[in-house]
């Protein structure tokens, strides 16, 4: 973890390695990391299996058992975990899911932000100590994710252009807000070309 925390460039990136580093030691089919929103969804953010479902998928408040480990406590479902009657497969995910184990994650504060989602087509054989130790990877985890401006707590869009604006403000005074009239719906729909922009961004 701490490797993957050195070497990756983006949230994104650092989640991806988090998933695929998990799996591979737990031993598990797929990993998954869902984190809350402001809409309190819980949102696809790493996949080892459908990456592509990034940022798309969510699992509204209260739906499957990803929500019942939100409330604080792992889940544990050693084999048949399609038949428990909060399990909820996601549209289109077609790998039978027979061992099932959902790790609640924590921020500095003790409030869960997210999950780590473990699954296995075969029954999940649960050695001594293991559920504690998986319980254990969870909070390291978001410990790892929790910090200013990570995944649970992104800096707010006014503080994101007063760092943008203070870094670019010396050599392209108009760069930050030639970009964020890109926004306005008027200007988006001109589509300024390359040439315009270059143009209002160093005058």
């Amino acid at each position: 973890l701490i490797a993957a925390m050195r070497h990756a460039k983006s949230d994104d990136e650092l989640l991806a390695e988090m998933a695929r580093l998990i799996r591979e030691h737990v031993g598990a089919d797929s990993c998954d990391i869902l984190v809350k929103d402001f809409k309190e969804s819980l949102v696809l953010r790493a996949s080892t299996v459908h990456p592509e479902w990034n940022y798309r998928l969510k699992i509204y408040k209260g739906i499957g058992l990803s929500w019942e480990a939100m409330e604080g406590k792992p889940v544990f479902i050693s084999k048949e975990a399609e038949k428990h009657p909060r399990f909820r497969r996601y549209p289109g995910y077609e790998m039978r899911v027979e061992g099932l184990s959902i790790l609640p994650m924590f921020n500095d504060s003790g409030v869960t932000f997210g999950v780590v989602l473990l699954r296995k087509s075969s029954p999940w054989t649960y050695r001594p100590g293991e559920r504690r130790e998986l319980e254990e990877m969870g909070q390291v985890v978001g410990e790892c994710l929790s910090a200013a401006g990570g995944p649970d707590r992104p800096f707010p869009p006014s503080l994101v252009i007063d760092k943008a604006t203070a870094l670019t403000g010396g050599t392209y005074p108009q760069l930050v807000p030639t970009l964020l009239a890109l926004t306005d719906a008027g200007r988006a729909r001109s589509a300024p070309g390359w040439a315009e922009l270059l143009r209002d961004i160093c005058a």
